[in-house]
C-alpha cells in the first residue's frame, strides 16, 4: 500500500529579465530593432511526496520527479510550477521554451521525464493532485548521472500552451501551470528518480510588431472604427499602445471614427485624416467632442474599396497609421 502523501511547497520570486521595474514592458523606443527574449522563472513551486516513512522528503534547491532514494527509503516524487504571464497580455509570442535543468540522475541511462500543463496547485493535496491539461511530450537524459553524464537542460516548446494562456483559453488570470513527470510506465523504476534546478526557466521570443508605443502628451488615443450603428468598435491598438492588426468597413457603410481625449485632458479638438496607398489624403474631418470621445463619420461611397491608412492627430502629433480595409 502507498502512504501518506505529503507536499513541500517553495516561494520563487518572479523574474521578468527582458522586462521593466514591476512587470512592464520596455517602451519601443528603447527597444533594440529585434528584441532579446523574455526569460520567466515561476512565482512558486510545489513538490509532492510519497512518504512511506513518516518524515518529510526534502531536497533543498531543487524539484524532482520520479522515485528518489535519501536514506535507503523510496519515495515517489512530482513537482509543479507556475508561471505569471500578465505582463505580455497585449504582446504577441511567437515561441516559448521550458528549459528543465537536470542536475542529478541514478545514472548515465537516459530515462524519460514529462512535462504537462495543469490546473492551479493550489488547494490541492496529494490525494487530489491537478489534473492534467495538455502534454509537451517527454525527454530522455542521463544527464547529472555521473563523471561521464554531467549536467544539462532539457527544453520543451510550450508555445501553444502560452498563446492559449494569453488568449484566455484557460481565463483570464494569465497564469502558465505546469507539472513534471516520470511517465507512468517508468515512475516507479527505482532508477527513475531526477533532481532538477529550482526554478526552471521560460523563455520567450516576442514579435517585436507588438512592442508597446508611448502615448505622445496631447494626442488622442484608443483610435477605433465602427462599420455601422450596431456594428460596435473595432480598435486600431492594444491598451500598450500596439498594433492589434487592421481595422475594416464595407464601402457601403455609414462609418464612426472615434476616439478619446488624452489622460492628461489637455486636447479639446482631434483630426481623423484617411490616406490612400500613394499617400495622398483621401479625407480629413475634425472630431466632435460627444460624451467624452472624438467622432467623424464617413459618409457611404465615400471611400472606395480599397487599403487605406488612418490617424488621428492634434497639435501635438499625430497617433501611428492605422490599416483600415474597405470591402464592396
Amino acid at each position: 500500500m502507498l502512504g501518506t502523501w505529503r507536499r513541500r511547497a517553495a516561494a520563487v520570486p518572479l523574474a521578468m529579465l527582458a522586462l521593466g521595474a514591476g512587470g512592464l514592458a520596455v517602451p519601443a523606443a528603447a527597444q533594440a530593432a529585434e528584441e532579446a527574449p523574455v526569460t520567466l522563472k515561476p512565482y512558486r513551486t510545489t513538490t509532492y511526496v510519497q512518504n512511506r516513512a513518516g518524515a518529510l522528503f526534502d531536497v533543498p534547491g531543487g524539484l524532482t520527479a520520479g522515485m528518489r532514494d535519501p536514506a535507503g527509503t523510496a519515495r515517489l516524487t512530482r513537482s509543479y510550477m507556475i508561471y505569471s504571464l500578465s505582463g505580455l497580455r497585449d504582446r504577441k509570442v511567437l515561441g516559448a521554451t521550458l528549459r528543465l535543468r537536470q542536475n542529478s540522475a541514478a545514472d548515465c541511462v537516459p530515462r524519460p521525464v514529462e512535462l504537462g500543463m495543469t490546473q492551479d496547485t493550489v488547494g490541492y493535496s496529494w490525494n487530489t493532485q491537478p489534473t492534467w491539461i495538455r502534454s509537451f511530450g517527454t525527454q530522455s537524459s542521463g544527464a547529472g548521472g555521473g563523471a561521464a553524464c554531467p549536467a544539462g537542460d532539457l527544453s520543451f516548446d510550450v508555445t501553444g500552451a502560452v498563446q492559449d494562456v494569453l488568449g484566455k483559453t484557460y481565463g483570464s488570470d494569465y497564469t502558465l501551470p505546469l507539472g513534471i513527470r516520470v511517465p507512468a510506465e517508468s515512475e516507479t523504476d527505482p532508477k527513475s528518480g531526477k533532481l532538477f534546478g529550482p526554478a526552471p526557466e521560460l523563455v520567450l521570443t516576442l514579435d517585436p510588431a507588438s512592442a508597446p508605443v508611448p502615448q505622445i502628451p496631447g494626442v488622442p488615443k484608443a483610435l477605433r472604427v465602427s462599420s455601422g450603428p450596431y456594428a460596435g468598435f473595432q480598435f486600431c491598438f492594444n491598451k500598450n499602445g500596439s498594433s492589434a492588426g487592421p481595422v475594416t468597413t464595407t464601402a457601403a457603410s455609414s462609418t464612426t471614427l472615434g476616439a478619446t481625449p488624452d489622460s492628461t485632458g489637455s486636447v479639446s479638438s482631434a483630426t481623423f485624416r484617411i490616406r490612400n496607398v500613394a499617400g495622398v489624403e483621401v479625407y480629413s474631418q475634425h472630431g466632435r467632442l460627444q460624451n467624452g470621445q472624438f467622432l467623424s463619420w464617413v459618409s457611404p461611397g465615400q471611400l472606395p474599396a480599397g487599403r487605406y491608412s488612418l490617424q488621428v492627430g492634434s497639435s501635438a502629433g499625430w497617433t501611428p497609421s492605422c490599416e483600415l480595409v474597405v470591402t464592396q
